[in-house]
C-alpha cells in the first residue's frame, strides 16, 4: 500500500506476488492515505483517509480479513484549500491522534506546475500544530490542542500515562520540513562541497521527542512543545555539545508487543556526521537515558525492524533487522542482536536497496 488507495494490493505472502489490487466500495471517501495503519489490539486496523478540497480526515477502522472500512469519526482540514500532508499518525486502542502540522498542499502546485516552498507544499509555521484527539469508542468525539510548531514524519509509539490523564505520543522531531529538500536527488548525489572539501549541505536535525496532551485539558487549550526522551540529548542541544545520535532520529521502531503501551527501548535510523543522510542505527534506552550506535563508514541503512525472539519475556530479547547499502553499492540485510547491540550477520543481496523505503516482518504461515 501507498499514499493512495488505488495503490493497495493483495501480495501471496509465500511468493510476494501480486494477487490482485484492492478495490473499495464500502462508502468511505478519500483520495489519500497513508501507508502506516496501525494494528489495534484486537487485530483490526486504523488509518484514515483525506478528500480534498473542502474535506479532512476521515478516520475509519478495517477488518483485516475482508478489508471492509467503517469510518469512526470526521476532522475537517483548518485550510480547506490548502489541506495539510500527513505522512502518518498516532494511535492507541482509544484514541487516534491527528498532528496536523502546518505543511500545506499547494492545489496550484498539484494543478499548474506553480512554485512552492516545498515540493508542491507551502510551509506556514506561524499557524503552528493542531493536535486532534479522536475517541475510538464510537462517540465520535473529536477534541483539539494546540502547541507550537514542528515538522515530523514518523511515530514512534503512544500510550497512555499510569494514571490515564495524560497522553504521550513519541516521534521523530523537526524544526521544518527542509528535510523533504535533503531527501531530493541533487543534494544526495552531488552534495555541495565547500573550498576545504567539508560538507556543506548536511542533513537536517531530528530527535526523538515526546508530546504530552492532557486528556482532562480544556478543548482548544495550548500544550507544550514535545520534549527531548532523552535527557543526553537535551543536555547536547542545550550545551552545544556533540549530540550521541548525530542529531538525527528518523523511523522510530519498538517491539511490538509494548506498542500502546510504556516501553524502554527505542531503535531508529541515526546519523554519524559529517552526513548529508541517515548513515546508522542506534539503540535508545529512554529508561538511562543512553544509546548505543552501529555504523560502517561509506554506507547508508534503512528502517529498523524489531523481531522479537520466539518465547521472550524481555523487552529487548529478540534482533533488529534492517536494509542497507556499503560503501562500493551493494545491497545487505542488516541482522542486530538488540539486547547487546552487536552485529549477528550482514547478508549480502543480489541487487541494491531503495533508499528509505519501508518495510514488513511476515512470521511464516
Amino acid at each position: 500500500m501507498s499514499e493512495t488507495p488505488a495503490a493497495s494490493y493483495l501480495l501471496d505472502p509465500e511468493t510476494l506476488d501480486t494477487v490482485q489490487q484492492v478495490l473499495y466500495n464500502d462508502g468511505v471517501p478519500g483520495d489519500l492515505t497513508t501507508a502506516h495503519p496501525s494494528i489495534l489490539s484486537d487485530g483490526t486496523l486504523l488509518n484514515f483517509s483525506r478528500t480534498l478540497p473542502f474535506g479532512g480526515f476521515h478516520i475509519y477502522k478495517q477488518e483485516p480479513l475482508t478489508l471492509k472500512r467503517v469510518e469512526v469519526a470526521f476532522v475537517p482540514d483548518r485550510r480547506p484549500l490548502s489541506p495539510a500532508w500527513l505522512h502518518d499518525f498516532a494511535a492507541t486502542d482509544k484514541y487516534a491522534v491527528i498532528l496536523e502540522h502546518p505543511l500545506y498542499m499547494s492545489l496550484a502546485s498539484l494543478l499548474l506546475g506553480t512554485a512552492a516552498s516545498h515540493l508542491f507544499m507551502n510551509w506556514m509555521p506561524q499557524d503552528e500544530v493542531k493536535v486532534r484527539v479522536v475517541a475510538l469508542d464510537g462517540s465520535r468525539t473529536v477534541r483539539t490542542f494546540t502547541c507550537p510548531t514542528f515538522f515530523y514524519f514518523h511515530v514512534g509509539n503512544a500510550c497512555e500515562s499510569e494514571d490515564g490523564s495524560c497522553l504521550h505520543i513519541d516521534l521523530a522531531v523537526y524544526d521544518d520540513p527542509q528535510i523533504l529538500h535533503d531527501l531530493s536527488l541533487k543534494p544526495l548525489i552531488s552534495p555541495a562541497i565547500g573550498p576545504n572539501g567539508e560538507l556543506k549541505q548536511q542533513v537536517s536535525k531530528s530527535y526523538y521527542k515526546r508530546l504530552t496532551i492532557p486528556l482532562n485539558g480544556p478543548d482548544g487549550g495550548r500544550i507544550q512543545a514535545p520534549q527531548f526522551l532523552l535527557s543526553s540529548q537535551a543536555e547536547a542541544a542545550q550545551l552545544q555539545q556533540e549530540d550521541p545520535l548525530g542529531a538525527f532520529c528518523e523511523f522510530p521502531a519498538i517491539n511490538p508487543a509494548y506498542r500502546y503501551r510504556p516501553y524502554r527501548y527505542a531503535y531508529c535510523l541515526s546519523a554519524v556526521r559529517p552526513t548529508n543522510q541517515g548513515n546508522a542505527l542506534s539503540k535508545l534506552d529512554l529508561q538511562q537515558s543512553t544509546s548505543q550506535t552501529w555504523h560502517r563508514p561509506g554506507g547508508a541503512v534503512g528502517e529498523p525492524v524489531f523481531v522479537p525472539r520466539p518465547g521472550s519475556s524481555a523487552e529487548d530479547d529478540g534482533v533488529v533487522l534492517a536494509p542497507g547499502v556499503d560503501a562500493e553499492g551493494k545491497g545487505f540485510m542488516l541482522v542486530m542482536d538488540a539486547a547487546s547491540w552487536t552485529e549477528l550477520a550482514r547478508v549480502q543481496l543480489p541487487y541494491g536497496i531503495p533508499n528509505r523505503f519501508h518495510g514488513t516482518w511476515m512470521v511464516a504461515t
